[in-house]
């Protein structure tokens, strides 16, 4: 049986939400606990969270261009 293409994107869609929003849901709570154990300023402990969502920002950017590898757009 071969699945379409709209119900494996929307299965593919889905995941990553549940895998973003846990991520970002769970980390947040432990972040001031990982900044006493590691004994880091407010700013450096700001870093973590915001190299985290750059990471989010460069993946969506390469996501929507066209010089990923094996991209079917091209």
């Amino acid at each position: 049986m071969k699945s379409s293409p709209l119900i494996i994107a929307l299965g593919g869609m889905i995941a990553m939400a549940a895998t973003i929003g846990i991520g970002r849901f769970v980390y947040t709570p432990i972040l001031p606990y990982m900044a006493d154990a590691l004994a880091l300023t407010k700013g450096e402990a700001g870093l973590i969270p915001a190299a985290n969502f750059l990471g989010y920002l460069i993946g969506s950017l390469m996501g929507a261009t066209v010089v990923m590898r094996g991209d079917r757009r091209r």
